[in-house]
């Protein structure tokens, strides 16, 4: 079992199930996370085991099958692979259910039990764990990459929100970016934006001017920072 854990938003976003199948099925007890001391708030957090499970029970009702048939075929799968949950697990199974009572049926892949099953009109739903690891592989790595780029956004620099962000929009629409001098000549700039621009208390950020006369000004601050702290300082 690996020890990488999840909170259960972040299980429901990898799995494709909603919150409130994870909280239904942990007060069942059909998927109870690893994590749950309580079965509340921040003492619940799934390990990768607890999201094949998970997996498992939205593929089943995805495929068409009740909540009924989708625990009796999780409990199947336990029976006949107790080890499903391990990534080296491959194999291919089809679910079957019996037309007197709707007993599950859990068989391996095969393309004559197909046949019998089409024949006598019951219903066929594929669970096939490599597809279902390849997929939960595929999830845990966009979970990751998007963890990452929000680290990156939070950890960004108000000197790189400049010039990565600010610049390239101003520039974009039609602004002339310029450094403030003391010998700037207002009455020259047309569509200028002055970076740094001395005012009577301390610098802003940007000053925009348009046929020599100062329309606004913009303050920059990293993402992290507040809006509303931005705006005190802007009008100051």
């Amino acid at each position: 079992m690996e020890s990488t854990f999840f909170t259960s938003k972040e299980a429901a976003e990898i799995t494709g199930c909603t919150l409130r199948q994870l909280q239904y099925w942990r007060e069942k007890r059909v998927v109870v996370p690893t994590v749950d001391a309580t079965g509340k708030g921040r003492s619940v957090f799934y390990t990768r085991d607890d999201l094949v499970s998970l997996m498992v029970m939205e593929s089943l009702l995805s495929a068409g099958l009740d909540y009924t048939q989708a625990c009796a075929g999780l409990e199947a799968l336990k029976e006949k692979e107790p080890k499903f949950q391990q990534s080296c697990i491959k194999t291919r199974y089809l679910l079957s259910s019996t037309a007197e009572d709707g007993h599950i049926i859990l068989e391996e892949f095969n393309v004559e039990h197909i046949k019998e099953a089409a024949q006598q009109g019951q219903p066929i739903i594929p669970l096939w764990l490599d597809q279902l690891h390849t997929k939960l592989i595929e999830r845990l790595g966009q979970l990751k990459s998007s963890k990452s780029h929000k680290k990156m956004r939070a950890e960004e620099s108000e000197s790189i929100t400049r010039k990565q962000r600010i610049n390239k929009t101003l520039t974009s629409l039609g602004w002339i970016i310029v450094d403030y001098d003391d010998g700037l000549e207002a009455s020259l700039l047309s569509h200028h934006v002055v970076q740094e621009y001395q005012v009577a208390t301390g610098r802003a950020d940007y000053a925009l001017f348009v046929n020599g006369l100062l329309l606004g000004v913009i303050e920059a601050k990293r993402l992290t920072i507040g809006s509303q702290a931005a705006l005190e300082q802007a009008k100051r």
